[in-house]
């Protein structure tokens, strides 16, 4: 997860994006998150909105030296 300026996310922008869960999980199964989600370009869900974040992910880790 980042900001939308693709720095760390702050205290801040992680309360409040968890402050949302309940609002985007739980109210009628999910169906706000999903639609929230499915019509953002970037996919953010509700909490992600109010709180100016993006979840990204990450690329998987190389395995350094050999077996």
């Amino acid at each position: 997860m980042v900001g939308l300026n693709n720095q760390a996310v702050t205290m801040e922008q992680a309360f409040m994006r968890r402050m949302l869960d309940p609002v985007d999980l739980l109210s009628f199964f999910g169906l706000v998150a999903y639609i929230v989600a499915k019509t953002n370009p970037l996919g953010q869900r509700l909490g992600d909105l109010v709180a100016k974040t993006r979840v990204v992910e990450e690329a998987p880790a190389q395995a350094s030296g050999s077996c």
